[in-house]
């Protein structure tokens, strides 16, 4: 089996390497704090001095760091016992245009790095599941693709562009984070309602997938004819009333001071000065980010909503809307 070499062994450093150990191959490892590293001896892996000595003779490079300066670091650290045949694998999220200058420099200097970020946490690292991007010299990502379908459940190559992976990586986070908000505010839904998340997250079954690449398919081709009427406006009012009566049920306290000149009738959080409310990793500002860069905007009248960013203006309604939803959601006990 092959030689090959991960410098950085954090929480998926150390499983990507633990995982390669497992399969047969000749791991060393390097991690700044050793006995990081050290943890990895029970399933074989030999723990280097330095990251040049960690690099040599190894047929593959994995690096497993925590930004750009770090990969410019560990690089230069590694050339001294790196071989001309040796392939820099780089797992490391990183920004596009410096992954680019990277690439480019590092490949015109005989060194061969390919970037190739993950979506892999530890778990899916140790059972060889998760997707790994690849972007770069097309002869270069064929020389590891086969180690890279062993590593992962699903390896996709972009293409020769070399920052294309970082753009989707990234690409692939704000996904990953917006659909962590929005399962915020779903469950906040459910238990302004007594719904428990267990019971609310069946709503996944009935809203599929389709529904949501259908809006995406539409946004990119700047179809943002609107979808669907928001007739009821008038009485959002009303609605915004019996919300408040239910918040402070459960003990939110719930005023009528204005909250942004698109919202003047919403009601805050926490009284007039009090802390802003956070759950699920949000805050009270969620609503006004919602109404700039959420896909609702303004159609032809009725009041109606499109897939145009940012064309909120008018659509107070579903800013309301939004924010009555949060309200529902008691305040958290300071610890």
């Amino acid at each position: 089996m092959a030689r090959i070499a991960f410098i950085g062994t954090g929480l998926l450093g150390s499983a990507l390497a633990e995982a390669a150990a497992r399969r047969g191959e000749h791991v060393t490892a390097w991690n700044r704090t050793i006995e990081k590293a050290r943890a990895l001896e029970p399933f074989g892996v030999r723990v280097a001095d330095s990251p040049a000595d960690a690099v040599r003779g190894a047929e593959r490079v994995h690096l497993v760091l925590k930004d750009d300066q770090v990969v410019e670091d560990i690089i230069a650290a590694v050339r001294a016992g790196l071989s001309a045949t040796s392939v820099i694998v780089d797992h490391t999220t990183t920004q596009p245009a410096r992954t680019a200058r990277r690439a480019t420099r590092l490949n015109a200097e005989g060194v061969q790095y390919l970037h190739c970020p993950v979506f892999i946490g530890p778990a899916a690292a140790r059972a060889g599941t998760g997707t790994i991007l690849a972007s770069g010299p097309r002869a270069l990502y064929d020389r590891v693709s086969e180690p890279l379908a062993r590593m992962a459940q699903r390896v996709e190559y972009l293409g020769e562009r070399p920052d294309l992976a970082a753009v989707y990586k990234l690409c692939g986070n704000t996904m990953i984070i917006g659909v962590s908000a929005m399962a915020a505010d779903l469950f906040a839904v459910a238990a302004g309602a007594g719904v428990a998340p267990a019971d609310a997250i069946r709503i996944r079954e009935i809203v599929n997938p389709p529904i949501l690449s259908a809006r995406a398919e539409h946004m990119v081709a700047h179809d943002f004819a609107p979808s669907f009427e928001l007739t009821m406006a008038r009485k959002e009012r009303a609605v915004d009333a019996r919300d408040c009566r239910l918040a402070s049920a459960r003990g939110v306290d719930c005023d009528r001071k204005p909250h942004g000149r698109a919202d003047r009738r919403g009601p805050r959080l926490g009284g007039s000065g009090g802390p802003r409310h956070r759950f699920g990793g949000l805050n009270d500002s969620t609503p006004r980010r919602y109404r700039r860069n959420y896909p609702f905007g303004v159609g032809n009248s009725p009041l109606a909503v499109s897939g145009r960013p940012g064309q909120i203006t008018g659509c107070t309604a579903v800013g309301r809307r939004l924010r009555s939803w949060r309200r529902l959601i008691p305040p958290r006990s300071p610890p």
